[in-house]
């Protein structure tokens, strides 16, 4: 069993009771009991009379990760003196699976020891409950005049500490907006989620959005200025950030229950949903449909700032669907291809820092195995047997331990990967087209980071002998490189640089750091 021994002492006077004393005594004490100790909590100089000590208050935050099940003390009164932290702390230890053992005094299992445990938990729910009974008061006062109550501020708002009354953060309430508008128009709360990190955006409590979050963030109502604490609801008692209008679409479609396709197209997929972006501004391009003269319904991607900031022209969802699934199919899952992109992702997989931990995990096990044959070999030559084949028996288990942990990292780096597995799996892919919805979803999903459409001035002429705009496309594929989105930044320099290099006969550019950008200048 791991244990620990904390130890402390109030006075500058060294005696019997002094640190040096008391980690002697802990230690003769867990040799006796077969504890194996693990660390040393020490508090120098410090008084027991409060929780007020650095390493005590280490010692309680280091139980929750169970690496020991035993704190050993000299005698209770080093743990503390104030019964009700006794009673705290030891519930806490509790809690984390772990006793306090006294090694001159037993009086944690003991039945007085138990009564007055029990006895002071009682005082500390009567003490807690009446202390919420009173800021419980505090609160709803304060909520009838709509200030903040405490807790997580929305993101979106900030608390206007003079006041104490909720405020606009413009910046953060700028990204709720667009992430109403976002869902409003037919993009899925994972798309939105994955969206909304790829660019940076957080919380107001500093952390990635996820799907709980933004589900919470679109249901929230203090987004169209009603404050609510508890069962106290006043209209116009916060500041607004998302139109009444907006906001009420969201809500209809969230009763619907449809997470993942666009208002008015329940029954089509657009399949580049979430992986489709402007050129010109940035933003995701939308699902969208219109009705033609004839009552027809026509599909398009739309830029979710056309007509406001946007020019960019709305594209065919079927047309721009087939070219990237024909382009994917037929000129990125070529056999020259696949050997490139299995190389890149093999590079990526080459990570220095996880290798170093498994050659250092390695060579602990070759140390281990050099002991052993040592051992053996003293056995061999008339040492003593037994003592020799303990120290065996402990070794056999530490290298267990350290292969274990070396199958763990290995399979956590996917350093069991070759790079023919990885062209294995890529051909398999390309191999299994059954022209179903479902294989197009998961070719996109699979290979495709992102996309971005231009228009440009250059006119063409089509088949039927119509003028058009010619369109330029660039879509990057999951390979290696950075982590997230490829950005507008990343696409822009893609069409104006040279990249680093380029497969004869294709247009597939491998540049920034590894990532496949393919390039097509002729969409139209």
């Amino acid at each position: 069993m791991n244990a620990v021994i904390y130890a402390r002492y109030s006075s500058h006077a060294q005696r019997e009771e002094s640190i040096e004393g008391q980690l002697r005594v802990c230690y003769d004490y867990a040799e006796r009991a077969g504890f194996r100790v693990i660390k040393e909590y020490i508090d120098r100089a410090m008084t027991a009379t409060n929780d007020q000590r650095p390493s005590f208050q280490q010692m309680i935050a280091d139980s929750a990760g169970r690496e020991f099940d035993t704190v050993l003390v000299y005698a209770l009164d080093r743990f503390a003196r104030d019964r009700y932290d006794a009673a705290v702390y030891r519930k806490k230890l509790k809690d984390n699976g772990v006793r306090i053992l006294s090694v001159t005094q037993p009086i944690d299992d003991s039945p007085e020891g138990v009564l007055i445990e029990s006895l002071l938990e009682g005082l500390a729910e009567y003490y807690s409950k009446n202390l919420a009974r009173g800021v419980m008061r505090g609160m709803r006062e304060n909520a009838l005049n709509c200030k903040a109550v405490g807790g997580v501020v929305p993101t979106g708002y900030k608390v206007d500490h003079a006041t104490m009354k909720y405020v606009i953060d413009p910046e953060k309430a700028a990204i709720i907006r667009e992430v109403f508008d976002l869902y409003a128009n037919g993009m899925s709360i994972v798309e939105i989620c994955r969206y909304c990190n790829s660019h940076g955006y957080r919380t107001n409590r500093d952390r990635p959005f996820t799907r709980n979050s933004l589900s919470t963030i679109l249901k929230n109502r203090k987004y169209i200025g009603v404050y609510k604490f508890d069962d106290i609801e006043v209209e116009g008692g916060m500041p607004v950030i998302v139109d009444a209008e907006v906001f009420e679409r969201v809500q209809e479609r969230i009763s619907r229950g449809n997470r993942s396709k666009p208002r008015k197209n329940d029954d089509v997929e657009f399949l580049l949903t979430g992986k489709l972006f402007c050129g010109h501004c940035g933003k995701p391009m939308v699902g969208t449909s219109g009705t033609g003269k004839g009552g027809q319904v026509y599909y398009y991607y739309t830029c979710r700032q056309h007509g406001n900031k946007c020019l960019k022209t709305a594209e065919r969802k079927e047309k721009l669907e087939e070219f990237v699934i024909n382009y994917i199919s037929e000129k990125f899952l070529t056999d020259e291809n696949i050997h490139i992109m299995a190389g890149l992702i093999m590079e990526s997989l080459d990570n220095d820092e996880w290798s170093m931990k498994i050659k250092g995990i390695e060579k602990q096990i070759r140390d281990v195995d050099s002991r052993m044959n040592n051992l053996m070999k003293a056995i061999e030559f008339g040492g003593a047997p037994q003592p020799l084949m303990d120290r065996i028996a402990e070794l056999t288990a530490e290298k267990e331990d350290l292969q274990e942990s070396l199958s763990r990292m290995k399979i956590e780096n996917m350093s069991f990967l070759t790079q023919d597995m990885v062209e294995f799996w890529m051909h398999d892919v390309a191999s299994r087209n059954d022209g179903s919805v479902e294989y197009y979803r998961s070719l996109i999903s699979t290979f495709v980071n992102a996309i971005y459409l231009y228009d440009t001035n250059e006119p063409v002429d089509d088949q039927s002998g119509k003028k058009s705009r010619k369109r330029r496309i660039v879509i990057a594929f999951n390979t290696s490189g950075p982590a997230g989105t490829v950005t507008l930044e990343c696409s822009d320099k893609c069409l104006t640089s040279p990249p680093n290099q380029h497969c004869p006969n294709t247009d597939l550019y491998i540049v920034y750091g590894g990532r496949v950008i393919v390039v097509v200048l002729d969409y139209r």
